[in-house]
């Protein structure tokens, strides 16, 4: 609901918090995910 532009601010927002717990070496899968919906929250913002 809302501002699409806002609600991709505060998705890219959660993802990049999320990464600094999902680092690369203790959750690769995790991270690997979170990375590629950060991307995809980047394309449709």
């Amino acid at each position: 609901m809302g501002n699409k532009a806002r609600n991709m601010e505060i998705a890219i927002t959660g993802y990049e918090v999320a990464l600094t717990v999902y680092t690369r070496s203790a959750f690769g899968q995790e991270w690997a995910m979170t990375q590629n919906n950060l991307g995809t929250a980047y394309i449709d913002s």
